[in-house]
């Protein structure tokens, strides 16, 4: 359901509206709806299958922009949600091959469901919805040196931001952009790139309605959510509060950081993460290269500092 608010005291009268109707309908007014995600939450990946597979989706989106797709899979990608004979099991690479793979915790099996349901909705579209890879790509089997690697990892960011501008805002069409919270700000951002959302605004103002998964404890936030609760999203029009301070924005308000809430449930479950463990051997193996290429460490060790599932075979 969609609130609009215009302060936390109004919370009371505000009026209410199914979620994935209120995003769609966004679509009419915005080109770019930046949907920015927790990672692994399987609420919001549930919440997002939903939205994509939603028949309307296709009739209000051109294009559908991952954050860790690599591009080096774009003609693979391409032919899939086209139609093309080509198992689920051969889009691995796609996530697998992204430049933060080390940390990603997992077989991306949200981002398979996703392709399938582009490539479903397209069968019977006359305007098919086109997937956009949105990490650079990287060349891991040749990769010798760590200095490679973190070249690739600084231009992340620029080249997400170029393909935005040219595959979808640059020609008119409308996208459905996936990306973690910290990118997706109208404010500068904490960190010294300036954030996504901002960069985009500097070019294309107006364009982007950028939408966050509530995970902030606020009381007033969390008075908004409660178990099993329908999807809902709380614009942040209204008044200042010193607890809507967005922990993105570099000391923003949340209102000055983005246009709304996606509110899936309590604070507590929106930030319990869950990943599907790597468990095909031989991928197992490149990323042990990797990680002591680039870390000096094995990737148990770095799995296990970043809370990722190991596979079956390791326990």
């Amino acid at each position: 359901m969609i609130v609009l608010l215009s302060g936390m005291a109004l919370v009371a009268a505000a009026q209410t509206q199914p979620a994935a109707p209120a995003i769609l309908q966004q679509a009419a007014l915005y080109q770019i709806i930046a949907l920015g995600e927790r990672h692994g939450v399987p609420a919001m990946e549930e919440f997002i299958e939903a939205l994509v597979s939603d028949d309307e989706f296709g009739e209000q989106f051109d294009v559908l922009i991952l954050e860790n797709a690599s591009a080096a899979h774009q003609n693979l990608i391409d032919r899939y949600v086209s139609g093309d004979d080509i198992p689920e099991d051969a889009l691995a690479p796609v996530w697998r091959d992204a430049v933060n793979s080390l940390l990603a915790g997992g077989d991306n099996t949200h981002y398979a469901r996703l392709l399938a349901a582009v490539r479903e909705n397209n069968r019977d579209d006359v305007s098919p919805v086109r997937v956009i890879a949105c990490d650079p790509a990287i060349d891991w089997a040749n990769m010798d040196s760590a200095s490679a690697f973190w070249a690739a990892m600084s231009s992340r960011k620029a080249f997400c931001v170029d393909q935005i501008r040219s595959r979808a805002l640059d020609t008119g069409d409308t996208a459905l952009l996936l990306r973690g919270r910290s990118h997706l700000t109208h404010t500068r951002g904490n960190g010294d790139e300036a954030a996504l959302g901002y960069q985009l605004d500097q070019s294309h103002p107006g364009a982007s309605y950028i939408i966050h998964l509530l995970t902030d404890t606020a009381p007033a936030l969390q008075a908004l959510t409660r178990p099993s609760m329908d999807p809902m999203t709380v614009e942040t029009a209204g008044e200042d509060s010193a607890d809507r301070r967005s922990q993105f924005g570099g000391d923003a308000t949340y209102q000055e950081t983005i246009d709304a809430f996606l509110l899936l449930g309590p604070a507590d479950e929106m930030n319990a993460t869950v990943s599907a463990g790597f468990t095909d051997p031989e991928y197992w193996t490149e990323l042990e290269r990797r990680a002591q290429l680039i870390y000096n460490a094995s990737y148990r060790e770095l799995a296990e500092q970043f809370g990722n599932p190991l596979p079956p075979t390791t326990d």
